[in-house]
């Protein structure tokens, strides 16, 4: 049973996942693929169903924070876009000490939800896609967003 309620059984079960590099750990479903063409940047993507259809996932980009707070990040992304869209901070919660903004309206290929949070001067963005419960892929996004949430932690 993971952190916030729900059990990876349905999911199949669930699989570790460690960046020694970034300094953290965190669970995800375990037929969830990964794909990391570097230590900063890491793709989760849902396995393919039999309906077709896009896949649900997360994104994760780690660079230097330069001494700026999550907030800092956020509001210099807006301000990046300009007037137009209605881009707003969903939620703000606690993962492992750090505080992370969930951020939603961001434009994009698919409409998403991003999170951003810095922990030792490092920015940890996030990205789940798709963030419309009409899309197919979004009960997978919610999946993975749930797990990663609840599970991540710092190791450095």
């Amino acid at each position: 049973v993971i952190k916030g309620g729900f059990s990876g059984a349905r999911l199949g079960g669930i699989q570790p996942y460690k960046n020694d590099a970034n300094g953290y750990s965190m669970y995800l479903p375990k037929d969830y693929q990964v794909a990391s063409p570097n230590a900063n940047n890491v793709s989760i993507v849902a396995p393919q169903g039999n309906g077709g259809g896009h896949p649900g996932g997360a994104y994760t980009s780690i660079e230097p924070a330069n001494g700026r707070t999550a907030e800092q990040v956020v509001e210099a992304v807006k301000a990046e876009l300009g007037s137009g869209f209605n881009v707003s901070v969903g939620t703000v919660m606690d993962i492992d000490g750090a505080q992370a903004l969930v951020v939603n309206g961001l434009p994009g290929q698919d409409s998403n939800r991003q999170l951003f949070m810095v922990h030792n001067d490092l920015l940890y963005h996030m990205m789940f896609v798709p963030d419309n419960p009409r899309a197919d892929g979004y009960r997978q996004m919610e999946d993975v967003y749930a797990m990663i949430v609840n599970t991540f932690h710092f190791t450095k």
